[in-house]
């Protein structure tokens, strides 16, 4: 069917609201998705670390989803590195 697989990394609030975020996990699963030769979409280096203020894109930089803006520049970081590769 020539699709291709993808894995989308989405961070969460914690990341940005925690002093002591533990990224153990991430590591190993980044690795991972290495050594299986799987493309691997960071959003966080995408979209959050080009934020001033990460947080905002959380509705009112609170924990949970992310706010609209948040999904429209995720959605548009998603397409542009799809369509690149």
């Amino acid at each position: 069917k020539k699709s291709k697989f993808y894995f989308i990394y989405l961070p969460t609030f914690e990341r940005y609201n925690s002093k002591n975020y533990d990224n153990t996990n991430y590591l190993k699963i980044k690795n991972i998705l290495k050594d299986l030769e799987i493309p691997f979409i960071n959003i966080d280096k995408e979209v959050f670390e080009k934020e001033d203020n990460p947080l905002e894109l959380f509705p009112f930089g609170m924990s949970g989803h992310y706010n609209e803006a948040g999904y429209s520049k995720i959605s548009k970081a998603i397409y542009k590195f799809v369509n690149k590769n």
